[in-house]
């Protein structure tokens, strides 16, 4: 049954891809440095940002986990094109959300394929986050 549930996800996954833009990471990197209005987003959960080393670092980048994205979006975009870039950290999350906004009726949207682990071993600005209070590694701000 497990097998069976993995074949339906990943058979999804691929439908997806083809029907999102994908970018690389050169085109990410243009596309930051030449589009002010361009927004961002990572989908991950907060967790997954402190225990994996942070984000992307950018002006334009906004923290939206995928679990909450239909319900706050809307305080992001205030247009249906506005041109948006969604990320995570291996291209499982970003795909599916980039496919929810398109049929949400966004018309801008772009998916990073490479992923934030793509970004920081090309060693491209990451913004690291350091706010785990929960944890012995915690730093008090300075």
């Amino acid at each position: 049954m497990n097998y069976f549930l993995n074949f339906l996800k990943l058979k999804k996954h691929a439908k997806v891809q083809a029907e999102i833009i994908n970018i690389d990471t050169a085109e990410l990197k243009r596309r930051l440095e030449q589009d002010p209005n361009l927004t961002l987003i990572d989908v991950r959960n907060p967790n997954e940002i402190n225990q994996f080393g942070g984000t992307i670092y950018a002006d334009q980048n906004v923290i939206l986990p995928r679990g909450l994205l239909e319900f706050r979006i809307g305080a992001i975009f205030h247009s249906y094109d506005q041109t948006v870039v969604l990320y995570c950290g291996i291209n499982q999350q970003s795909p599916l959300a980039a496919k929810t906004l398109m049929d949400m009726g966004y018309s801008n949207v772009g998916n990073y394929a490479n992923g934030f682990f793509a970004w920081r071993d090309a060693n491209l600005p990451v913004d690291a986050l350091d706010f785990a209070p929960s944890s012995v590694l915690y730093r008090l701000p300075q």
